[in-house]
């Protein structure tokens, strides 16, 4: 029977420190330098959650790099040669098999990793940055799982006020002149609803525009038509200037504006007061010449009677 000093506890972290778990059997690893290899007993376990997408092949994960700055340890994890993401992990407080989360990025925005992390004496005899490739790291395919995470529960919000939380199988159903589309997005993108507004379709009925109408709607203007979206435009210049009202437009003409103002448009009313005046005195005078006229007229006429006589 071996000494107990040569028994080792066969626990599932003890156990993965000394072999290459979570990082793939078939794995050689080495780094692309080939002049570094990992130790076993740096990642003892891993679980990495991805999105279910039958375009994601899971023995393209693997590990993409491990720096050794100072007493900071940096892992990154990568798909296909691109990193997704990293975790560090800092010596001065670390306790073994202890448990770190790594947000992957995009393509793997919804992933969030979880790394056990067994010991850091063997990684910290060196220091550097040690780049894998997949045949270099690759992580075991049964540390990659589909998470089944999914939406727990939709809210309606109108004015700022959130309903309360809809759970179970929920239905989307089209409203008055609206229509719901499926559309499945081909191999690597969302399956996606569109939402369309539309006339008819058993809904509400187009905008009838016919003579029989009590109250007509417009159809032309001064035998101009709309535009296929039903626009018409009206377009001021300089002088014209168009503003909305209520129901309505309203048309200024700005270069008829008056230039004078009430101080000025005084003065000639005051200026043709007194032309007012004049004028009428001068009728008054132009009477009293006319009687004179008159007057003088008869005098000479009876003069000349007179003569005769």
């Amino acid at each position: 029977m071996p000494p107990v000093s040569s028994l080792w506890n066969v626990d599932w972290l003890n156990a993965n420190s000394q072999r290459a778990y979570p990082i793939s059997e078939t794995a050689s690893r080495m780094d692309v330098s080939g002049s570094f290899r990992l130790p076993d007993d740096l990642l003892v376990d891993l679980l990495l959650p991805i999105h279910a997408d039958e375009s994601i092949d899971p023995v393209l994960f693997h590990l993409k790099s491990v720096g050794v700055f100072g007493g900071v340890v940096v892992i990154a994890l990568g798909y296909d040669g691109n990193s997704i993401g990293s975790a560090a992990i800092d010596a001065s407080t670390f306790v073994p098999n202890s448990r770190y989360r790594l947000f992957a990025t995009s393509p793997f925005f919804d992933t969030i990793a979880t790394l056990v992390i067994g010991s850091l004496n063997t990684i910290l005899q060196t220091a550097g940055s040690f780049e894998f490739d997949v045949d270099g790291g690759m992580i075991e395919p049964h540390a990659v799982v589909p998470f089944l995470r999914g939406v727990q529960a939709l809210y309606l919000e109108n004015d700022g006020v959130l309903s309360e939380p809809i759970v179970g199988d929920v239905v989307l159903q089209a409203g008055r002149n609206a229509l719901l589309t499926y559309i499945p997005g081909p191999v690597g993108e969302p399956d996606r609803v569109q939402i369309s507004a539309i006339d008819g379709a058993g809904l509400n009925s187009v905008c009838d525009c016919g003579e029989a109408r009590v109250k007509p709607c417009i159809k032309t203007i001064n035998g101009i038509t709309p535009d296929d979206d039903g626009d018409f435009k009206l377009l001021g210049d300089e002088c014209i200037e168009l503003s909305a009202i209520a129901n309505g437009l309203q048309l200024s003409e700005k270069c008829a504006d008056p230039c004078c103002g009430c101080s000025e448009l005084g003065v000639v009313l005051t200026a043709m007061q007194n032309v007012a005046n004049a004028v009428s005195s001068m009728e008054g005078h132009a009477y009293k010449m006319e009687a004179a006229i008159q007057n003088l007229n008869s005098v000479i006429l009876v003069s000349k009677l007179g003569q005769q006589t």
